[in-house]
């Protein structure tokens, strides 16, 4: 089950999520990093798909966004690799060197939405960060919930089993009446038999 690490800000703040970016572009790197830092998200980078997948695997973030092409490692292994070591991580793939083909791959293995550079609007993040976040937040709740159902369900099954074990009970005393009078009877038909 996957981690999720929030920083705690001062009293009365929300707390930060944090995101990785994972981008070989400095420039792009650059730009949405101060976009995110802006919007008040704890920003981590990396430069390359092995750093990339170092920095998940040591800092955990909320959010990664990857670019597709990268040295090394590509965003497709990575998000693999995100994908078995923490399912529920959301992970955003942002390109502009990948076809809908590379797009459609993405979404199969498991990327929480796909974004294409150049671009023009960084609210397109923004977004995409939010309705990822979303979407993680409802399937911890709803894990939470089968938790919950799945313990209630236990319960009453122990219950129904005590139940019913004190049925059995109560059905054997009931019949022990008869089965003195049977024997009663056997010991007045079989002079030897114990009273």
């Amino acid at each position: 089950m996957p981690t999720t690490r929030q920083t705690a800000l001062p009293e009365g703040d929300i707390q930060k999520l944090s995101i990785l970016i994972i981008e070989d572009d400095p420039l792009i790197r650059k730009v949405i990093a101060l976009y995110l830092q802006e919007q008040q998200y704890t920003v981590i980078q990396a430069g390359d798909g092995h750093a990339g997948l170092n920095a998940f695997r040591t800092r955990r973030p909320d959010v990664v966004l990857t670019d597709l092409c990268l040295p090394g490692l590509g965003g497709l292994d990575i998000l693999a690799h995100i994908r078995r070591e923490a399912p529920d991580t959301p992970v955003i793939i942002v390109s502009g060197m990948g076809t809908l083909t590379d797009a459609i791959k993405a979404i199969r293995i498991g990327a929480w939405d796909y974004i294409t550079k150049p671009i023009d609007d960084m609210e397109v993040i923004k977004q995409a960060i939010s309705q990822a976040m979303e979407r993680a937040s409802l399937i911890r709740e709803n894990r939470r919930y089968q938790h919950h159902l799945e313990k209630e369900i236990k319960k009453r099954t122990a219950q129904l089993h005590q139940a019913q074990k004190l049925e059995a009970i109560g059905t054997l005393a009931g019949a022990l009446p008869m089965i003195s009078i049977t024997f009663s009877g056997l010991s007045s038909v079989l002079p030897n038999w114990p009273s």
